[in-house]
């Protein structure tokens, strides 16, 4: 995440977007590997520098302007900006070259906080799916064509002080076993990154919490990712086959996770 990168939002003059950073390639070619069918795009954008090049006004939908306006934390404020930005950036890129500006794509909220597509007054292609995330300085989104997540985690203590809200005896147990090159804490961090980022991905099913979803298979991918699959734990039951895949990987201080339901 150390370049920068600036990405204009189509070919012509529709303003800049900010300093972009790239999302790793090894990440970009497991997935296309693993899913050679699925079309996705994926921003990333280090917080502070968003807002110090992009005003809000210039590229937040007035709808989205007033919920901006809302925050009265600057935190607030950048983690919602960053948010908006790298979504615009995901969806203008599946975009024709004759979409709407980035101020008049509209992203809203159900009511549960899982971000919604602009209609079809943007001219997006059908059954678009989108998730945002922010951890740490960073934040991203990505768009595709099936149920996806997002996540990024920084690798703090926090993830040891409570690993029982989201590790179940049997993660770890795969984790130390698989990952034994890594220390605890980046196993967790993959772990959470990549439940977090399931949990969005099977949200148009429910939101499930961390402990209803179990790692059933992990293995390490090329150039330092890892594929996760994840299952529903049903209270009980033995999981069965994976319902989400999570591709995942350590950048810098925090661990970054891409997921796509198995299913639609």
């Amino acid at each position: 995440m150390k370049p920068q990168v600036f990405f204009r939002f189509a070919k012509e003059d529709r303003g800049l977007a900010g300093p972009r950073r790239p999302v790793p390639l090894a990440l970009a070619r497991a997935i296309a590997t693993l899913l050679p069918e699925q079309r996705h795009r994926v921003a990333l954008l280090h917080q502070e520098e968003a807002a110090a090049a992009c005003a809000a006004v210039e590229y937040l939908h007035p709808e989205e302007l007033l919920r901006y306006q809302g925050f009265s934390l600057p935190k607030r404020r950048r983690e919602f900006l960053a948010g908006r930005l790298c979504a615009k950036l995901a969806l203008t890129e599946l975009l024709p070259e004759q979409a709407l500006a980035p101020r008049q794509l509209f992203i809203a909220s159900d009511p549960s906080g899982r971000p919604l597509p602009p209609g079809d007054e943007a001219g997006l292609p059908p059954g678009l799916h989108l998730s945002i995330t922010h951890g740490g300085e960073f934040a991203g989104a990505i768009a595709a064509n099936r149920p996806c997540g997002i996540d990024l985690q920084p690798l703090g203590d926090n993830l040891l002080r409570v690993r029982e809200r989201y590790c179940l005896p049997a993660d770890e147990v795969l984790l130390s076993q698989t990952l034994t090159h890594l220390g605890e804490r980046e196993r967790l961090a993959l772990l959470w990154t990549a439940k977090e980022a399931a949990k969005k991905a099977l949200s148009h099913r429910r939101m499930y919490g961390f402990l209803e979803l179990s790692l059933v298979t992990l293995r390490p991918l090329p150039d330092s990712c890892f594929l996760l699959g994840l299952a529903v734990a049903e209270s009980g039951a033995q999981p069965q086959g994976a319902e989400a895949l999570a591709v995942a990987t350590l950048v810098d201080d925090c661990a970054l996770a891409l997921s796509f339901a198995t299913e639609e």
